[in-house]
């Protein structure tokens, strides 16, 4: 009898250290998905860079499905549009079924305003993704969007569209295309477990000089000084209630 109650006491024991691991170890992240957006191919040749997209997005699928992560959609070219940047209040929500979003292309000031410029753009009909059209509807899946892009982040009022969302990481100014800035940033996010932030400065500062800017704005300044890649660390909670606060880090690279 008293060797039945030990083995009872030694399985009761098991089962709690499981339960306690099981509350304590971060999920897996295959629970996390990404999406991936990019145009190289314009219908104005000038702008053109082909090559470019197809191998940011290599790496960008390498490094988050190498952690488990699984991917949502991957749009390009003449099939991204405004939908795939989460524009709508129902239906397809675009970027914002996913924990994390990666868009490359380009991005340019229009003067009242900056731009994503989708791949029909022309001088006299901009075709693009604008602040507006994102104004407070990134509010369910999503917690980043990295704009690979030109300027777009030299507009603050982009922080609009973080209703529930945590942050966008971008530039603001010109830019050189690279792979090793998608490279970098992920071995510093998931290998290094740095912040989401920082580790979005120190890959932008290894790749260009300092005539480019880079930046990110964020909902609340928890998020910007402690949000870690889903799976790798502490991440802050949502903002809630909503306020219309964003918080801006720039810096030379």
């Amino acid at each position: 009898m008293m060797l039945l109650q030990s083995q009872s006491c030694r399985i009761y024991l098991a089962i709690f250290v499981i339960l306690i691991f099981a509350l304590v170890v971060p999920a897996p992240s295959l629970a996390y998905s990404y999406s991936i957006s990019y145009v190289e191919d314009y219908d104005l040749q000038q702008m053109d860079m082909i090559g470019w997209g197809t191998a940011v997005r290599d790496v960008v699928q390498s490094r988050l499905n190498g952690a488990g992560w699984s991917q949502s959609f991957c749009a390009a070219d003449g099939n991204v549009d405004e939908t795939d940047f989460g524009s709508q209040n129902s239906g397809y929500q675009g970027l914002d079924g996913a924990y994390l979003h990666y868009h490359f292309g380009h991005g340019c000031n229009a003067g009242v305003g900056t731009e994503i410029q989708l791949a029909h753009w022309q001088l006299l009909q901009h075709e693009a993704v604008v602040r507006d059209e994102v104004y407070k509807k990134w509010d369910s899946t999503n917690k980043w969007v990295i704009v690979d892009a030109c300027h777009v982040l030299e507009d603050e009022q982009w922080g609009g569209a973080l209703k529930y969302s945590h942050g966008i990481l971008g530039f603001a100014s010109s830019k050189m295309t690279s792979t090793e800035l998608p490279d970098r940033f992920f071995l510093y996010v998931i290998d290094y477990d740095y912040t989401i932030a920082y580790a979005w400065k120190l890959a932008s500062q290894s790749c260009y000089d300092s005539n480019c800017v880079g930046a990110v704005i964020f909902d609340t300044q928890g998020q910007l000084d402690d949000d870690h890649l889903s799976g790798q660390g502490y991440v802050s909670p949502n903002e809630y209630p909503d306020d219309d606060c964003v918080y801006v880090s720039t810096w030379q690279c």
